[in-house]
């Protein structure tokens, strides 16, 4: 098997229950076949940095079939890595240099919608990458 369709579909499930995990938290439903530690504030922070260099990744390296860069892909990757980045830079006081006060707080629900909205759509590539290859 491809490893970029390996490497998707393992990407797409611990996304997927990170957010699931999450959105359940906040729902105040237990979902005892998650680890709770998915659907920590952090996890979603970090999954959603990754979760914006691997669109990054993807886009640069894996062109449109004209062979073209997909710009939707680079901007999408650079909004998630900045939704997990910034958030925790500034949580662990790396953004305290700057002259003005930086303030972005989004729920972690909202965190964990986008992170579930974009392991869905790795889900979709990864259906379609192995349907074109095999």
């Amino acid at each position: 098997m491809n490893a970029k369709v390996l490497l998707s579909l393992a990407g797409a499930v611990v996304f997927g229950a990170s957010a699931v995990s999450a959105i359940g938290a906040a729902l105040d439903f237990g979902m005892p076949f998650i680890p709770a530690f998915l659907g920590s504030d952090i996890a979603l922070k970090i999954f959603l940095l990754l979760a914006g260099i691997v669109l990054l990744y993807d886009s640069f390296s894996f062109r449109s079939f004209r062979g073209n860069v997909k710009i939707t892909s680079v901007v999408t990757g650079l909004i998630l890595a900045f939704l997990g980045a910034f958030p925790l830079l500034n949580q662990f006081g790396l953004l305290d240099f700057l002259p003005f006060v930086v303030n972005l707080t989004l729920s972690p629900a909202v965190l964990a919608g986008v992170l579930l909205f974009y392991s869905i759509y790795l889900l979709w590539d990864t259906y379609l990458l192995f349907r074109y290859n095999y």
